[in-house]
C-alpha cells in the first residue's frame, strides 16, 4: 500500500482506495464547517508536533526539545499516563486497509492491563466523540486482529490527558456503514 502525504491518498495495486477520513465524513458529513481556515491550520500543527513527539517518546524514550509550551505539556501528559497505566506500545502510525475499499493510519496499538488496545490521539478543543468512535472502528475493522477496547486519547491544549473509552462497533454494523459510505461517496463523484 502507498500513502501519498501531500493529497492524503492512499493507493493499493494502483487504484485509488478511500481514507478513513472520507468513509467519516460521507457517514456523518463535514466536521469543521465555519471554522476559519487559519484555526484549522494552526490546530492542525499543533496537533501534527504532538503526535510525532509522543510517537517518537514511545518508539525511542526521546523528549524532544524543540516544542511549544503547550506541545511539551501535552508531551508531558502523555508520559505521566503512559507510564501510570503501564503503556505497552505494540505498533503506531500503522497502515491498515479494509480490501481495496478504504485505508487509514491509526496512531497506536499497545498492551494496557493485559488488554489490546487501539488508540487515536486528539488534541482538538472539543472532543467529537460520535467522529472519533467511528474512525476508530473503521481502523480495528480494517485491521483484523483482535482488539479488547478502543480508545480516544483526548490532550486538549492546556488541559489535562483525557482517555475515553468508545464503543466497539459489531461487524454487521460496519458492513452496514461502509456501504452506505460507499454509496454516498459514489454519488458524490
Amino acid at each position: 500500500m502507498i500513502f501519498n502525504e501531500q493529497t492524503h491518498e492512499y493507493y493499493f495495486k494502483g487504484k485509488r482506495l478511500y481514507s478513513v477520513s472520507e468513509m467519516v465524513n460521507a457517514y456523518l458529513g463535514g466536521g469543521y464547517e465555519g471554522v476559519p481556515q487559519y484555526i484549522l491550520k494552526a490546530s492542525a500543527e499543533h496537533g501534527t508536533a504532538v503526535h510525532l513527539a509522543i510517537e517518537l517518546y514511545n518508539n525511542t524514550g526521546i523528549i524532544r526539545d524543540d516544542l511549544s509550551l503547550l506541545q511539551q505539556d501535552a508531551l508531558e501528559e502523555w508520559i505521566t499516563y503512559a507510564e501510570t497505566v503501564k503503556v505497552k506500545s505494540l505498533e503506531s502510525e500503522c497502515m491498515v486497509r479494509h480490501k481495496e475499499i478504504y485505508a487509514g493510519t491509526f496512531d497506536l496499538l499497545a498492551e494496557i492491563d493485559k488488554e489490546v488496545v487501539l488508540a487515536d490521539y486528539k488534541t482538538t478543543t472539543k472532543f467529537h466523540k460520535e467522529r472519533v468512535e467511528l474512525q476508530l472502528n473503521f481502523y480495528r475493522y480494517a485491521y483484523k486482529n483482535e482488539v479488547s477496547k478502543l480508545i480516544a486519547i483526548w490532550i486538549p491544549k492546556g488541559k489535562a490527558l483525557e482517555p475515553i473509552e468508545l464503543e466497539i462497533y459489531s461487524d454487521e454494523k460496519m458492513e452496514e456503514i461502509i456501504q452506505i459510505c460507499i454509496e454516498r461517496l459514489e454519488q458524490q463523484a
